[in-house]
């Protein structure tokens, strides 16, 4: 099963998003906050992320996981 990484503060948002992916086969992983979203990134195959935000406290989603 293909894993997904949502990474929203809304646990209203999480609960949507993973009922829609595991009906489509997909195997969500729900996270409120960047820390734990790195620590879930790592684990991931690389294009295995979904960011339901692009704008977070203290950055960007492409500052926080594409940019060195």
């Amino acid at each position: 099963m293909n894993k997904i990484l949502i990474v929203d503060a809304s646990e209203s948002d999480h609960r949507l998003m993973s009922g829609l992916l595991v009906k489509h086969g997909y195997e969500p992983i729900a996270v409120d906050a960047m820390e734990a979203a790195k620590q879930e990134v790592a684990k991931l195959s690389p294009g295995a992320v979904i960011v339901t935000a692009m704008k977070f406290r203290g950055g960007t989603a492409r500052e926080k996981f594409l940019e060195p």
